[in-house]
């Protein structure tokens, strides 16, 4: 059936140049009608029309298979134009069956996008990525380009892709790289939900299919509003590394989560970002502070970093009154917490709710 094997890509603009092709020939048994001057009849909306195209489509097929009246089936375009739409749909119908062309093939080195494209099989194929966790590689069957940071290059050029995916804040540069290459570059901003969600949702629709991205999106951001605490909750959220920690400010996508989810993030205002949204700790700024839970994002090894953290808050010093949180010390799933997990953000957001309810981990109690 027609409808069925319609190839959602064919929209207005390669519409456009196959009616540069079709437009000289005549609608055998249909006086005065060119394909060009028909569809002026149809309007811009249908032929841009993914879904609309589809339905018209089916409109043929049924018309063939029932042998039901022309006019009925095409009431909608108005009188007189239905047999000259019915040809028109039937001739751009078989070349878009015809033509229909391989998914796109893409590359990415934010996680982020891996999630949209495995939801478009039919659009897109995902032949390379970059790990998650440094030391896992990626999945059976892709390229691995290591890491976000650093992705390989080499390793780039041997996927072949023709859209790269890559986070805003690391790799807008690489367009003028990519360009020679013929790779098209697409920017994505994970620094908050709602940059998450919209650039899911736009990286779908480049690709040629956004209608389930934005149905799963709007289950999730209701997921998020029922998620919401109704109580002031302070939180001192950390990112843990060998040697170091850093507060994790609004403009990471977890502080800014725990935010939307109704907590008060104690991230210092104004201070000095060593990265977007990552400020380094002082002992003077954690002296100053009394939050009633504490969340840690381990980078690196978990245990060591726990460890050193555990040691400073059951000392003296001045990290000592975060081990007087009332709902505890907590170091958070790197499965879950470590990368923005995309349309896995409202698991992240119950499981940090679920935090007050849960015995502290890195104050060592069972």
């Amino acid at each position: 059936m027609l409808s069925s094997n319609f190839d959602r890509s064919w929209t207005a603009p390669r519409f456009s140049a196959l009616f540069g092709i079709l437009g000289r020939l005549r609608i055998v048994g249909v006086p005065g009608a060119s394909v060009s001057e028909t569809v002026r009849h149809v309007g811009p909306a249908e032929i841009s029309s993914p879904a609309r195209s589809e339905r018209h489509l089916g409109s043929v097929a049924r018309v063939l298979r029932t042998g039901s009246s022309v006019p009925g089936a095409w009431r909608g375009f108005g009188e007189g134009v239905g047999l000259r739409v019915l040809v028109c749909w039937m001739l751009l119908g078989l070349v878009a069956v015809a033509a229909k062309a391989e998914p796109t093939r893409v590359a990415t080195l934010t996680p982020l996008a891996e999630e949209v494209v495995e939801l478009i099989p039919e659009q897109a194929e995902l032949v390379a990525t970059v790990r998650r966790h440094l030391h896992e590689p990626v999945g059976p069957g892709m390229i691995d380009l290591g890491n976000p940071h650093s992705p390989s290059f080499e390793a780039l050029a041997q996927s072949r892709p023709e859209v790269v995916v890559g986070d805003r804040m690391l790799h807008a540069a690489l367009a003028r790289k990519l360009e020679p290459m013929g790779m098209k570059l697409i920017l994505m901003d994970g620094s908050g939900v709602v940059p998450t969600l919209n650039g899911m949702k736009d990286l779908a629709s480049q690709l040629g299919d956004d209608i389930v991205i934005r149905e799963r999106v709007a289950g999730l951001e209701s997921d998020l509003s029922a998620l919401a605490i109704d109580q002031q909750v302070e939180v001192l959220l950390l990112f843990g590394s060998p040697g170091s920690f850093y507060v994790v400010t609004e403009r990471a996508w977890l502080g800014d989560l725990i935010v939307r989810l109704g907590f008060v993030n104690l991230a210092p205002a104004g201070g000095s970002e060593r990265m977007p949204g990552f400020v380094p700790v002082t002992d003077e700024v954690i002296a100053s502070m009394t939050p009633d839970l504490v969340a840690m994002v381990a980078h690196g090894d978990p245990a060591q970093i726990e460890a050193n953290l555990r040691r400073r808050t059951n000392s003296d010093g001045p990290w000592a009154s975060l081990g007087r949180a009332r709902y505890g010390i907590h170091v958070l799933d790197p499965s879950i917490f470590s990368s923005n997990p995309g349309l896995g953000l409202a698991e992240a957001g119950r499981g940090f709710v679920s935090l007050m309810a849960l015995p502290a981990s890195a104050t060592g109690d069972p």
